[in-house]
């Protein structure tokens, strides 16, 4: 039911652990617990379904406008920033000079793992 479920609302980001038994709770009187190899197995299932939900969510996103928050510079790159936007998706933007603290508008030119990757618009221009 939490596959389905999962599917059917298709969030953003999930955070998720294998049960474990919680003393005092009725699962945990429980005779027949899962193994350990289920719990993991389950586990990982339900992380592939929910990375596959993030990048087809992510991927739509590409060639749109977004406005993006400037969270911090790159610790990699020059010129670049980390953001997020108004719906609190995570954005690496390229050959960007905006200050820490200010909006910016970007075009969202690619995806990674798990932000997007833009370029402003106000310096495109």
């Amino acid at each position: 039911m939490t596959i389905e479920a999962i599917k059917k609302i298709r969030f953003d980001s999930i955070y998720s652990f294998k049960y474990s038994q919680r003393p005092g709770t009725r699962a945990s009187e429980y005779a027949d617990q899962l193994t350990e190899k289920i719990k993991s197995q389950r586990l990982k299932k339900l992380l592939e379904i929910q990375e596959k939900i993030v990048h087809e969510k992510n991927q739509s996103l590409v060639g749109s406008m977004q406005e993006i928050l400037i969270e911090r510079n790159s610790l990699q790159k020059e010129k670049s920033k980390y953001g997020r936007t108004r719906g609190n998706h995570s954005v690496s933007i390229i050959n960007c000079d905006a200050e820490v603290g200010t909006l910016l508008q970007v075009k969202i030119i690619d995806i990674n793992q798990n932000s997007l990757i833009a370029e402003p618009l106000s310096e495109r221009l």
